[in-house]
């Protein structure tokens, strides 16, 4: 029951911290976000990304997002019932509310991404501002990790 409630704690602050950020601010981050993004050969070479619809203040993908349809690769965006399944999809890009440095992701308290990233075979990049990402998060065992990390500052490889 701690845990829970230190998740809903550090969702609240993370989420607040995140909105501080002006819409110029998240639009210039998210840019050179899916900058980094593009670096990676597994999203050169994927045929078929997960991806996310921006929601509030979250990094903004669909520039991104659409960049890649008109490259030819097939984006697909998560929802409980989907087009895509675990054998389709190349590349996973997933938001959060924060990360830790472990690989470790704080989402909205849903638990949608723990049940969906395990099922996934392929390199899981999970995105956020800079100031989301911190040393350590509260873990639980059902709670999915990602890959890599992409900010605007840093890859942080795992």
């Amino acid at each position: 029951m701690r845990i829970l409630k230190e998740k809903a704690m550090l969702r609240q602050e993370f989420l607040s911290l995140r909105k501080s950020l002006s819409s110029l601010e998240q639009e210039k981050l998210s840019a050179e976000i899916t900058a980094k993004l593009k670096t990676f050969l597994q999203v050169q070479n994927a045929s078929s990304i997960l991806s996310y619809k921006c929601m509030g203040s979250e990094v903004n993908l669909d520039p991104f997002n659409l960049e890649m349809q008109q490259s030819g690769k097939k984006v697909f965006y998560p929802q409980k019932t989907s087009e895509f399944t675990k054998k389709n999809v190349d590349v996973a890009i997933i938001p959060a509310v924060a990360f830790d440095i472990l690989g470790d992701r704080l989402g909205r308290g849903g638990g949608f991404y723990d049940e969906l990233l395990p099922k996934l075979n392929c390199l899981k990049i999970g995105v956020a501002f800079d100031l989301q990402v911190v040393d350590k998060l509260p873990f639980e065992a059902h709670d999915a990790k990602v890959d890599v990390i992409v900010t605007e500052k840093r890859i942080i490889r795992l």
